[in-house]
């Protein structure tokens, strides 16, 4: 009967997206080194590891991958990264955890699957606008379009009107013809005028008009106060299809299989996103900086989206990060990979199937990703609850409304003033 040797190689990996991460920091920046300066890992797996050794009555050393990969085909036959140590029996098992696929089911015993994942976008996160032109942007052109077209039939009607009544001398006084577009025009802005059709047919127009008018003007108002308030965040990455169909941010995978495993999908736009990556990082922890900064999208599994999200509020106190609405359509298992026929499969397999029915994976990765939540609210939601007083930028467009109002009238002066010289005898 084979002897389980008093030390078990682990192969293992720096993620630190909630799962494990080995600690490749320096001391006084607290990595979790063993006093012979061996590393040890963190996170969920940590617990998995310390009971599965517990279990056995053995201890364990951890096998960093030269090149920090989990491992893929290569084209000379080999593996790379945690896959590469236990196809060579440098390590007794690879924690991962390991998404499922075919190819490592073929040379490699996964465990019960004990976590299901999907992958989102992983972008910066969109900043809340201030637009100096949104308040004209409250309703669209057609609406604008409609408006001044009411505006001009009320004006022309009026007119007429205008000149029945003088005609029959329905009016107390003779009314001039301007005053008709005048009345349209304080009728649309809420406005009180001295003069009024005294005929019933022109009473039924003003009415009709100035029910109108308060409708457009008491939206107009409502979305105004709305549009300064909460403006609308536009979100132009939500989905895996529409980062592969834009062109505005270019987007790397991480290197080490998963490339390969969107490829495998049906859906088309993943596959695009798989064959048109920009290049490869290392992982999205160890990209999390550049993503940040706007330089690349990436596609993480929610897990280390959380991870990153929670990393980044602890320190700054902020969101960065934007997870897209939409995962992919593939959902992945979540394995611990065993040489095939080793020794310490079924023990493995059974440790991981109590814990999922204890419920321990979910209570352990909860302790990770404590500070995720108010990343995970929309963009909108990064104002905050609190009353804020609105800035210089976001009533620019009031201010140049209001430069160009002074400017017309300044200019409409001059011509009367030319007007009254050039008439006068």
């Amino acid at each position: 009967m084979t002897q389980l040797s008093p030390v078990i190689r682990v192969a293992a990996e720096e993620v630190r997206f909630g799962w494990d991460g080995a600690c490749t920091h320096l001391r006084a920046k607290g990595q979790l080194f063993y006093d012979n300066g061996t590393q040890d890992i963190a996170g969920p797996m940590k617990h998995f590891l310390v009971e599965f050794c517990r279990m056995l009555g053995v201890r364990y050393e951890v096998v960093r991958p030269p090149d920090g990969l989990w491992g893929k085909p290569l084209e000379n036959g080999s593996y790379s990264g945690m896959m590469g140590l236990l196809m060579t029996g440098q390590a007794d098992f690879a924690l991962g955890p390991f998404v499922y696929s075919w190819w490592r089911e073929a040379l490699a015993d996964l465990t019960t699957p004990f976590y299901y994942i999907q992958y989102h976008v992983l972008s910066p996160r969109p900043v809340v606008p201030s637009d100096p032109a949104g308040i004209v942007k409250t309703f669209s052109f057609q609406v604008w379009l409609l408006v001044a077209a009411c505006l001009a039939v009320v004006g022309v009607a009026m007119m007429g009107m205008m000149w029945v009544a003088n005609k029959f001398q329905w009016n107390t006084r003779v009314a001039p013809a301007w005053w008709a577009a005048e009345w349209s025009f304080q009728g649309a802005v809420q406005q009180s005028t001295p003069w009024l059709p005294g005929n019933a047919s022109g009473r039924v127009l003003v009415t009709v008009w100035l029910l109108s008018a308060l409708v457009i003007a008491t939206t107009y108002k409502g979305n105004i106060t709305a549009m300064l308030t909460l403006p609308k965040t536009d979100v132009p990455i939500d989905s895996i299809a529409d980062l592969a169909y834009q062109d505005r941010l270019p987007w790397k995978l991480e290197f080490g299989g998963i490339d390969k495993i969107m490829m495998e999908s049906d859906d088309k736009a993943t596959q695009k996103v798989g064959s048109d990556v920009s290049g490869f990082i290392h992982s999205c922890w160890s990209a999390r900086d550049a993503i940040r900064a706007g330089e690349f999208a990436s596609v993480c599994d929610r897990l280390s989206i959380l991870s990153m999200m929670s990393w980044d509020f602890s320190a700054t106190g902020r969101c960065h990060f934007y997870m897209a609405k939409h995962p992919s359509q593939d959902v992945r298992t979540l394995s611990v990979l065993f040489p095939t026929e080793s020794i310490y499969f079924a023990a493995g397999n059974r440790l991981v199937m109590m814990l999922t029915e204890a419920g321990l994976w979910d209570e352990w990765l909860g302790w990770e990703l404590a500070n995720a939540t108010d990343c995970l609210k929309p963009p909108s939601a990064d104002l905050g609850g609190d009353v804020k007083p609105l800035g210089l930028f976001n009533m620019l467009g009031v201010i140049i409304l209001l430069a160009a109002g002074y400017l017309v009238s300044i200019l409409m002066f001059a011509g009367e003033m030319l007007h009254l010289r050039l008439s006068s005898p």
